[in-house]
């Protein structure tokens, strides 16, 4: 959901940028961005709803920088709090606000182009866990049906018997480890 967040917020971002350029003011560039958002993701867009919240907040004189920290609370994405500090800073200081917008929504995307590979990378090694996990009893059974009586030994005997399960409790420990470690590591 974060992610999700996170894209329409640089959207409204972009968007502020495109109003302040075309001569709006800041406060009325962020009014103009929820028809963007509506546009882009729907009425119940969340995003749109908190850039209403914002301009509420505006209307009843609320600096903008304060109502921009308060909806980085409210989402809890630390990227929308940072781009309140560096907003602030930069109308205080009368920095040009367009460049701010435009730069940040670029971190933005180069942040959720990384999250997206790390996805995949995330999805690739969890397949290779699960590959893995099979590739034993694959083995086992391509052993037995192309070697008839390969296993005799091993299983027709009290001491192959003995050392067969011992050798499933560890193949079991392990699988139950791997997936401890994988949601520890990838969460």
């Amino acid at each position: 959901m974060r992610l999700v967040y996170l894209e329409q917020f640089k959207e409204c971002s972009l968007s502020v940028a495109s109003a302040v350029k075309a001569g709006y003011a800041v406060e009325n560039a962020f009014s103009e961005s929820i028809l963007d958002l509506e546009v882009l993701y729907g009425r119940e867009c969340r995003m749109a709803e908190e850039i209403r919240i914002v301009c509420r907040g505006v209307r009843n004189n609320t600096p903008l920088e304060d109502a921009l920290a308060e909806m980085g609370k409210r989402t809890e994405l630390t990227e929308v709090e940072e781009f309140a500090e560096v907003f602030s800073i930069a109308k205080k200081n009368s920095g040009n606000i367009t460049a701010v917008m435009e730069l940040y929504s670029r971190i933005i995307s180069g942040k959720l182009e990384l999250m997206a590979e790390l996805e995949t990378l995330l999805a690739a090694k969890r397949l290779e866990q699960r590959v893995m996990n099979v590739m034993p009893f694959l083995i086992v059974g391509y052993l037995g049906l192309t070697n008839p009586g390969y296993f005799d030994m091993m299983y027709h005997n009290l001491a192959g018997i003995g050392i067969m399960t011992a050798c499933l409790g560890v193949y079991l420990g392990a699988y139950v480890m791997s997936e401890k470690i994988f949601e520890k590591v990838y969460g």
